[in-house]
């Protein structure tokens, strides 16, 4: 069998250093969603954005939230950071990952920065035409495995 950090170490370099992720919150009673541009560091999914959206709330009353890109799902908790312009790592990740959008966004006063620690990941892929889903519960450390309908 394959280890929990031998296969969790190849998703998060599957992943890559960052990639605009869905981004799922709540107000407690409604969920609601949206596209982020997501860095990867240190094992946790950082994102920026203004304190007046009302994901912000979310994120601060109902700190467990989703991502989601392509074929790999990540449920976590998040927790604000303060202005992104004060993180110099999350600075040179998001200005190689998403130049645009540090240089529009990054040094407004408004801009807040938040981290996600992932406490499950899921991952569908296909092996010699078989569909498999992946699952990593990072609280437990634990990895599995298993084909689709079983």
């Amino acid at each position: 069998m394959t280890s929990f950090e031998e296969t969790y170490d190849q998703l998060l370099r599957d992943f890559g250093p960052g990639q605009p992720m869905v981004l799922s919150t709540t107000d407690g009673e409604r969920v609601s969603s949206r596209m982020m541009s997501v860095v990867l560091l240190s094992g946790r999914f950082l994102l920026q954005t203004d304190r007046a959206f009302r994901k912000v709330d979310q994120m601060k009353h109902h700190p467990h939230v989703a991502l989601c890109a392509g074929n790999l799902q990540v449920e976590g908790r998040c927790e604000e950071l303060g202005a992104p312009l004060a993180h110099p790592d999350f600075c040179a990740a998001y200005a190689a990952c998403f130049p645009d959008s540090f240089r529009c966004y990054s040094a407004l006063p408004g801009e807040v920065l938040f981290a996600v620690t992932p406490t499950r990941m899921e991952r569908w892929r296909y092996e010699n035409g078989v569909p498999l889903m992946e699952v990593w519960d990072i609280l437990e450390r634990r990895y599995t495995r298993h084909a689709y309908g079983a």
